[in-house]
């Protein structure tokens, strides 16, 4: 399967111009435009992901695709700083290793899960892009995200025992620090303590993402 970056590229595209389209609309507008899309994000991955394969998600991207739609679907505005930042990191962590290295990373999965994956992802960026674009979120919203970090790394340690690894698991090899086994395998304890230090001080100060985007795309629009 080849052209993963450039597909992916393009996508990217698309959607930003369909964002700022979005985002011009009137708010009743735009908020059907969002719970439409959102609506189609859920159904379709009820699909391809808990019915027919009969599968739990895990990945911090996976959960997002059902959190986010609920999150926008109910209106539970309380939660939405967390949908914006689950959809920021899902999104720009995959398409960027999707542009870089996509062909290769890729290159052994089904084409249907792969085009499935880039259009989900590529719905949740458009959905952040859109909310922090005409919607106020506050400062003292960082720990509703704090609290989804934690929720999420406990959900994935949750269902560890249960899970069957067919394929690579992003968010278990960043739990795992395989970084560190795979580059410092003589210096594992030292390794450890140093990767988990930055692990917790980096996932601590993201969660200003959201703001500081929010402060700049809110302003400007």
């Amino acid at each position: 399967m080849g052209h993963l970056n450039i597909i992916s590229f393009f996508w990217i595209i698309i959607l930003l111009f369909y964002s700022r389209y979005v985002i011009k609309q009137k708010e009743i507008t735009r908020s059907r435009f969002l719970k439409i899309q959102l609506l189609i994000l859920l159904v379709y991955n009820i699909g391809i992901i808990i019915i027919f394969p009969w599968k739990i998600p895990v990945e911090l991207s996976t959960v997002t695709y059902f959190i986010v739609p609920i999150i926008v679907l109910f209106d539970l505005s309380g939660l939405k700083a967390w949908g914006v930042y689950s959809s920021i990191i899902s999104g720009v962590v995959y398409f960027a290793a999707m542009i870089v290295i996509g062909n290769y990373l890729y290159e052994d999965y089904p084409a249907y899960g792969v085009y499935a994956a880039i259009y989900s992802h590529g719905v949740l960026l458009s959905y952040a892009y859109i909310t922090l674009s005409t919607a106020k979120i506050q400062k003292s919203e960082r720990m509703v995200i704090w609290i989804g970090i934690i929720f999420s790394v406990a959900w994935a340690l949750f269902l560890r025992p249960f899970v069957i690894f067919e394929a690579r698991i992003f968010i278990y090899e960043v739990l795992d620090g395989l970084f560190i086994k795979t580059y410092f395998p003589e210096n594992l304890t030292f390794g450890y303590i140093i990767y988990y230090i930055l692990f917790v001080i980096t996932l601590y100060l993201s969660a200003n993402i959201v703001h500081l985007l929010n402060q700049k795309l809110y302003k400007d629009t």
